[in-house]
């Protein structure tokens, strides 16, 4: 059985969306990081 994180997958759907004009948002710390790494414009909504 193939296990894939929560984060893996909000992460390849985010690239596979992203564009200029999007910015990913979340209150997960975590995964806002892991988007920020992978060039992608984020908004951390708990602020």
């Amino acid at each position: 059985m193939l296990w894939i994180s929560d984060t893996a997958v909000h992460c390849a759907a985010a690239l596979r969306i992203g564009g200029s004009q999007t910015v990913a948002t979340s209150g997960d710390r975590r995964l806002l990081d892991a988007w920020e790494r992978l060039g992608l414009a984020t908004l951390d909504v708990t602020r």
